[in-house]
């Protein structure tokens, strides 16, 4: 945690204390050159950090029907009730229903929270 709290204060690169004083050189060098040095047991963490950070917001399903999913990306395309409707064969009331349930399992009020749920947390 402290490689990506460093990373996401601004830091451009990481490197451990105990580098080798050749190898120190050259990390030095890239930075100077514009690069972000990582030692590579840092460059592990990390990348097994951003690993753990897609595997959460890929969780983000609230156990959603393949149906709810469908009029979820028509809300989020812009697309009325009526058009959804129309997409999926189905009465507007269905799809008002779907709404519903969807609204119950994101915990969400109104449609200005469904939005942002559904932008900040990636839910497609």
């Amino acid at each position: 945690h402290k490689i990506m709290n460093a990373i996401k204060a601004g830091a451009t690169g990481y490197i451990l204390k105990n580098e080798n004083p050749q190898s120190l050189i050259e990390q030095i060098k890239c930075l100077y050159q514009g690069g972000s040095p990582l030692s590579p047991n840092i460059a592990r963490k990390l990348i097994t950090e951003v690993h753990k950070l897609n595997e959460k917001e890929t969780s983000h399903n609230y156990n959603l029907t393949p149906r709810e999913k469908e009029i979820l990306q028509g809300i989020r395309t812009g697309l009325t009730y009526k058009e959804i409707a129309e997409q999926y064969f189905i009465a507007p009331s269905t799809v008002k229903k779907h709404i519903a349930h969807i609204y119950q399992k994101l915990g969400v009020s109104s449609k200005v929270e469904f939005m942002t749920k559904v932008m900040t947390e990636k839910i497609f």
